[in-house]
């Protein structure tokens, strides 16, 4: 069951059930229980707030195997323990755990994936490692004949702040060919979480070898079929992420197979998913108009549903993708332009400061003007009002991007020297 199949009241009595059988339970029994409840999400706050529990769960953290204390760190770092609110009898043992790792006195790769994903989820800092065992731990990962947790090893370090700018260019080769050896052998939900973890290292498609680019094409087509509507928003944001270019026909096969899958699950899709999906459009600059037709029409027809309920991060997001595709108000019909700039407008204030010179932009570049029939002089004056106040805490991109799109430099009230100075 996932977390949203259980709710808060029935996690309390699970809970208080375990605290009513604690006396009587076997490590290995509560270990369990700890690990069900992380899948589940039980609330952390339940765990600190009994003295007892943190005391047996300590006494298990420090008579227990290396994959006992993985499962316990996974079930407490799942309920939101992270690695500065662990008892320290935990979060030290589990620290010291690296030097079995780096030296390779255990050679057992499944344990250092899981080792490197922890504490990933543990969000350890630097400062509570020993300095470079995020980069050492993955090379000893990658001399191990068994790569099937590269997802997760990739995931652990990024989440430790490694980044693919960061690492060695043989590290980068073995990743590549280790990616090119595993992948045949990967289960869908394991391709859509290897590049899941490729785009949160910040990994660079243009780096990655031509057999690494075809192998990940391939697979992705032949997968792409069996995907859920969570698997191909994921998969559209990850390939964005890491600046995957349309520029082959491997690459257009693969772009292919997902907007025809997108086409058929996008009803199913919720807000976070239709965000997700726009982000990925947009930064693969997958043109609106070589989109199958029915695709056209099951976007439009999906934003438009959503619309009036999007919070300021979507409808940015949103906005940015449909301008990044090179749509237009024409694209988008005239009821759902109407839709967006209505949204727009209502809550152009709330926007964050980084946000209103691409919002601005993607209008501009969509085809709205203000000094069209769309624009009402409230709508304008509003808009300038909104500039006036945050354009001397923009930065000079948003700044241009603002003044460029609002066509009233003069009604602004402000003089260009900020931007000029620049």
């Amino acid at each position: 069951l996932s977390t949203d199949d259980v709710s808060i009241k029935d996690k309390t009595k699970y809970f208080n059930l375990l605290l009513e059988y604690l006396p009587n339970m076997t490590d290995k029994q509560l270990l369990h229980c700890l690990y069900c409840f992380g899948t589940i999400r039980l609330s952390k706050n339940l765990i600190i707030d009994s003295n007892q529990l943190v005391d047996r769960i300590c006494n298990i953290a420090s008579t227990s195997n290396h994959i006992d204390l993985h499962k316990l760190v996974n079930g407490l770092s799942r309920m939101g323990f992270r690695y500065s609110t662990l008892p320290k009898a935990i979060s030290q043992r589990y620290i010291y755990l690296s030097n079995d790792y780096i030296h390779l006195e255990n050679k057992d790769a499944r344990e250092i994936s899981t080792y490197l994903y922890s504490l990933g989820q543990l969000e350890c800092d630097n400062s509570s490692l020993p300095a470079n065992v995020t980069v050492k731990l993955l090379e000893n990962f990658l001399s191990l004949t068994w790569t099937q947790g590269l997802s997760n090893a990739l995931h652990g370090t990024a989440k430790l702040g490694v980044r693919w700018k960061d690492i060695s260019n043989d590290l980068k080769r073995n990743i590549d060919s280790a990616i090119v050896n595993n992948i045949p052998n990967l289960k869908t939900y394991e391709l859509c979480s290897l590049l899941h973890s490729l785009a949160v290292i910040k990994c660079d498609w243009n780096e990655l070898t031509r057999d690494c680019i075809t192998s990940i094409s391939e697979i992705v087509v032949n997968k792409s079929s069996s995907m859920s509507h969570r698997e191909i928003a994921n998969v559209f944001w990850s390939l964005g992420q890491i600046s995957v270019s349309i520029n082959s026909d491997k690459t257009r096969a693969m772009t292919s197979s997902l907007v025809d899958r997108l086409t058929i699950v996008l009803p199913q899709m919720a807000m976070f998913d239709v965000e997700s999906v726009f982000v990925g459009l947009g930064l693969m600059q997958i043109s609106f108009d070589l989109l199958p037709e029915v695709s056209r029409q099951q976007l439009v027809t999906k934003v438009g549903s959503l619309v009036d309920t999007m919070n300021i991060f979507c409808l940015y997001n949103v906005l940015w993708g449909l301008a990044r595709m090179n749509s237009s108000i024409i694209d988008l019909g005239s009821e759902l332009s109407t839709q967006l700039l209505d949204k727009t407008l209502s809550i152009f204030h709330t926007f964050l400061i980084s946000q209103f010179g691409d919002v601005l932009w993607s209008l501009g570049t969509l085809g709205f003007h203000s000094s069209s029939h769309m624009f009402s002089s409230s709508d304008r004056s509003r808009i300038l009002a909104v500039l006036s106040r945050v354009m001397p805490s923009l930065p000079v991109r948003s700044a241009v991007h603002s003044l460029w799109v609002s066509e009233e430099w003069d009604s602004i009230g402000l003089t260009c020297n900020r931007v000029v100075a620049h």
